[in-house]
């Protein structure tokens, strides 16, 4: 008899059906039922899905084993029964390899076989060091094996070892989707999905993913599986998944996970549900705000208001008042918002979020002076408060101070994506003809798309070039912004709150659009963004994505087109950084720095822009080693998440000399995107593990430049790997599905059971 883990279904029997245990013998899988003082009832279950108790006749047996055993027949489904056979198959192997019938080292058995027959996986066990040393020798056994062993080197921190270990996954993957087993299939999918993340096969993820939706899976694999397509932006489906595992358990936590996609999908009537489920469950003030909050994220602000009113009256958390008092003003409720401030000043005095709602109230009527001195206290803690800023401007423009609102609306990366800064800056301009007109990133008008999007293209395109109009209509929009500065808009129509929650300004559009490579083709995200540029005349920067995009897959000449033509209608930012960018990687240096000097024409330059990693590199390209470096330091200072300045730092460095420089611009990239590290020391042919010397490095940092074509951004990286396969990868990213990785070892440890069991009892 061999002792098996718990897999992931074994929690989901019904109440009082828990076995305590499971092992393996010759023809079944047994399950072990503990019934407080007296014995342990055990019963059989075969391959094919037959059930036995221990004894032979059933006549002889008690009424609760009767009982027991009934219910265990009913609760047979798919992956009971493959458990079961993997179990068979598990004694099979084991006697085999007694009789040396495998040719398998011992030592490889004894790890095998330790990880078999480990107790349980609790949470808070440290299992995932023996869990990825067991899982060694899967590589050598099966593609589903070694995914799942990829996994477990992820989830410790071995990187090489779960590339390595997922490449022979990729190599041997033909066989794997002839699976036999369901939860092998599972396995080897969500595994595969984790590492596709992290390798940045953009291409595969999201497939991947989706698929897994429909597989018969527990509880935990489960819940893992949300976050997966959470991440992959599969939020419908995701959202289904969670609704169903919180039907099932009725768990608070379930339900407040439910609120949150809920939100991310835009699902109010989910999001009330579970608003109502978390009331239900004795919740903690917590839990209440979090409900309120997901039927306002999920677009029904009116929903929310009245739900924290009714929490309130019934003496709700200190939290949720102040989520009342800033909903009212949303509503453009100042007098009623105005005592739930004081109510959480009086008990948190430097509440500095309750102070700034304290300021927009006093701003609604009318007392300035107690409105400036509240919000002068939360910028001067938090320079950076966008609501805080936005709200003295007016505050400021209602004291006559013109100068100062204009101050508080200067443009800078604080507000470079705000909606609602770009219109209240628009109307500020319209009105008093400030001289410093500049949009940050840009001089397009993004006022006239974020008023197409709310109003249509067939009530601005007349009145682009009248300015009373214009001004009629932009005074109108803000108006029925009421008290809201945040970054989720609303409107009041009617006496109802309106969600705006999609009003997006442009460049935030383009982003969001050019960021979905990271799990979509490349000639997907193209087309989105030729269906963006398409629908927003006014905007240039879903055509400036597009021309990035070609810069980074080395089409130079396509990108360089699209960039000079941006320039020339526009005079957007990136059509001179890119410009320049594209000329330089096809050679033309002189052109470059001219298109580069024109841009300082008309900006000056940011410090964080990538200009100066374009520039840093053409410098090196010439030679010139000293301008390079007084280029490549400051791009790398300003933005030491800029790879591709990082990469020709360090050969600069080396270059010129200085190894130790180019082993700390080394170590740089390695902390931030070893695969491309990894990848790197293939295309060089350089030994995948231990350290090198400098001209080793050298060659490395070489071929990770020549993969990443025209990459020098900061949150998306892009290269070609020495197979050609495409990779993309953004910051966050490799954080997110390390994460991942921990939170999904379910799979990756039923797939070493999985593996183990049904594909070592025929080994090659």
């Amino acid at each position: 008899m061999i002792a098996l883990p718990l897999p992931d279904w074994f929690g989901d029997w019904p109440k009082g059906l828990r076995p305590s245990r499971l092992s393996a013998v010759d023809d079944a899988l047994c399950l072990f039922f503990d019934r407080g003082a007296g014995p342990t009832i055990e019963i059989r279950v075969g391959a094919d899905a037959s059930v036995s108790p221990k004894v032979v006749r059933p006549s002889t047996i008690g009424k609760t084993e009767r009982a027991l055993l009934l219910a265990v027949r009913d609760r047979i489904d798919p992956r009971v029964r493959a458990y079961a056979q993997l179990a068979v198959d598990l004694v099979a192997w084991r006697r085999r390899a007694a009789e040396g019938a495998l040719g398998l080292q011992a030592t490889q058995l004894d790890s095998a076989l330790t990880l078999l027959e480990q107790p349980a996986f609790a949470p808070e066990q440290p299992d995932a060091e023996i869990l990825a040393e067991a899982a060694r020798t899967l590589v050598e056994w099966s593609p589903a094996g070694a995914a799942a062993a990829a996994v477990l080197r992820l989830d410790v921190g071995d990187i090489g070892g779960a590339i390595d270990a997922y490449d022979h996954a990729l190599a041997g993957q033909s066989g794997c989707d002839s699976a036999s087993v369901a939860c092998c299939a599972a396995s080897y999918a969500a595994c595969a999905a984790v590492l596709d993340g992290f390798c940045g096969l953009a291409v595969d993820v999201r497939p991947r993913v989706l698929a897994l939706a429909d597989a018969p899976l527990g509880l935990e694999q489960q819940r893992a599986l949300t976050r997966m397509l959470t991440v992959v932006e599969a939020l419908d489906a995701a959202l289904e998944l969670r609704h169903l595992v919180a039907l099932r358990t009725g768990a608070a936590a379930d339900w407040r996970e439910v609120g949150r996609l809920a939100a991310l999908a835009r699902r109010p009537d989910i999001a009330r549900d579970a608003c109502t489920a978390v009331l239900a469950a004795e919740p903690n003030g917590e839990d209440l705000t979090h409900a309120v909050e997901s039927v306002f994220g999920a677009g029904d602000p009116d929903g929310a208001l009245q739900r924290a009113r009714a929490i309130h009256d019934r003496g709700g958390p200190l939290d949720l008042s102040l989520r009342l008092a800033e909903l009212e003003l949303y509503k453009g409720n100042a007098e009623a918002s105005l005592p739930l401030c004081e109510l959480v000043l009086a008990k948190r005095p430097g509440d500095l979020r309750a102070i700034r709602a304290r300021g927009a109230a006093r701003t609604l009527i009318g007392q300035i002076e107690g409105a400036l001195e509240d919000l002068d206290r939360v910028i001067e803690a938090e320079p950076k408060n966008s609501e805080a800023l936005l709200w003295r401007a007016v505050a400021r423009r209602d004291a006559g101070d013109t100068e100062g609102m204009f101050d508080d609306l200067k443009p800078g990366g604080r507000f470079a994506d705000h909606p609602v800064w770009q219109l209240q800056r628009k109307q500020a301009d319209l009105v008093y003809r400030a001289d410093d007109n500049e949009e940050p990133w840009s001089k397009s008008p993004s006022h006239l798309s974020l008023l197409v999007q709310m109003h249509g293209r067939d009530a601005v395109r007349p009145i682009v070039d009248d300015d009373r109009r214009l001004s009629e209509l932009v005074d109108r929009t803000m108006s029925g912004f009421a008290g809201n500065r945040s970054r989720q808009p609303t409107r009041v129509v009617d006496d109802r709150l309106d969600p705006l929650y999609d009003l997006e300004a442009p460049r935030s559009q383009a982003v969001n659009a050019q960021a979905r490579i990271l799990h979509r083709s490349v000639a997907d995200v193209l087309a989105d963004l030729a269906a963006l540029a398409a629908q927003d005349e006014f905007s240039p920067f879903a055509r400036t994505y597009a021309a990035e995009i070609h810069l980074w897959m080395g089409d130079y000449a396509k990108a360089q087109a699209g960039f000079d033509e941006i320039w020339d209608k526009t005079k957007t930012r990136w059509g001179y950084v890119g410009g320049g960018a594209a000329r330089m990687l096809q050679g033309d240096y002189d052109e470059a720095l001219a298109v580069w000097g024109n841009g300082k024409t008309e900006y000056t330059y940011l410090p964080e822009e990538a200009t100066y990693a374009y520039r840093g590199e053409l410098h090196w390209r010439r030679g010139e080693l000293d301008l390079a470096l007084t280029d490549l330091e400051h791009a790398t200072r300003e933005n030491p998440a800029r790879m591709g300045a990082w990469v020709v730092r360090g050969l600069a460095e080396l270059d010129g000399g200085d190894e130790r420089g180019g082993l700390s611009a080394f170590d740089a990239i390695e902390r931030t995107l070893p695969v491309l590290l990894w990848e790197g020391r293939r295309r060089a042919d350089v030994e995948l593990r231990g350290s090198l010397g400098s001209a080793d490095r050298r060659t490395v940092l070489v071929a990770c430049l020549d993969m990443l074509g025209g990459n020098r951004a900061s949150s998306i990286y892009t290269f070609r790997d020495v197979n050609g396969r495409f990779r993309a990868l953004g910051t966050a990213q490799l954080r997110v599905w390390r994460d991942i990785a921990q939170h999904s070892r379910v799979f990756a440890r039923d797939g070493v059971v999985s593996h183990l069991l049904a594909g070592l009892s025929n080994p090659k």
